[in-house]
């Protein structure tokens, strides 16, 4: 999902062997057949950058890759410090790319700002406990009603393609054990409830029983992924 923020551009001066030197990568770029190229240098959550990715330029649709020399590599450094990027992210632990265009036959430069925002979506649903649920289930609540218990938590938390429901029990009283079959139902359950729960950005809940209500309730947390658009933040004609 895209959202666009717009933001007010940043006016940056480069010296003029800094402009000289985008005019000659202008030039070099147009010698491997490109009107246009771009760079996108990806931003991690805890402030650093890729500095693999600053290196590379594409051509149109990314059929033609150009690598970058260390003149444009030095610009590329000079713009994102001169912008601020980092104050211009709404928060400090959200990773982002910052896309370089360059028009060669207009010799001009465009930078624009994305930002991954990392966020969750609130899902619930209740499970009443019937008759014809598994014996495991039923048993584990009678099981919990005689220990004096009135409600617990089971946790889970997904993501990258892996996943974990806890085996036990969270009380007032402490851990408490959970049989193979309730866990067996409550994977069975999660899955019917939001296949996928574990891939990609996952998603984490709980499962609250309530053993006076014979009901479990279920509090699911999908994770979200995000990118917002800041727009353009600096324009340099060279």
């Amino acid at each position: 999902m895209w959202i666009n923020i717009f933001i007010i551009m940043k006016n940056i001066e480069l010296t003029e062997k800094q402009l000289k030197s985008l005019k000659l990568f202008s030039y070099y770029a147009k010698s491997h057949g490109c009107d246009e190229t771009t760079c996108s240098v990806y931003l991690y959550s805890d402030g650093d950058i890729d500095e693999y990715s600053m290196e590379n330029w594409y051509c149109e649709h990314g059929s033609t890759r150009i690598e970058g020399y260390e003149a444009i590599n030095d610009i590329v450094k000079y713009i994102m410090d001169a912008t601020d990027y980092g104050d211009l992210m709404e928060d400090s632990d959200n990773s982002g790319t910052i896309e370089f265009n360059i028009d060669c036959n207009e010799r001009n430069l465009d930078v624009y700002l994305f930002e991954n925002v990392k966020g969750t979506n609130g899902l619930s649903t209740i499970y009443d406990v019937e008759e014809e649920d598994s014996e495991d289930l039923k048993n584990f609540f009678i099981e919990m009603r005689d220990r004096g218990l009135t409600e617990g938590s089971v946790v889970f938390d997904g993501g990258g393609d892996s996943g974990q429901i806890e085996s036990y029990l969270e009380t007032k009283d402490g851990n408490v054990d959970i049989p193979a079959g309730v866990e067996n139902w409550l994977y069975d359950s999660l899955e019917n409830f939001y296949g996928g729960w574990e891939i990609n950005e996952g998603s984490h809940g709980s499962f609250n029983f309530d053993f006076d209500k014979k009901n479990i309730y279920l509090e699911f947390n999908e994770h979200t992924d995000e990118t917002e658009s800041h727009g353009k933040i600096c324009h340099i004609q060279f």
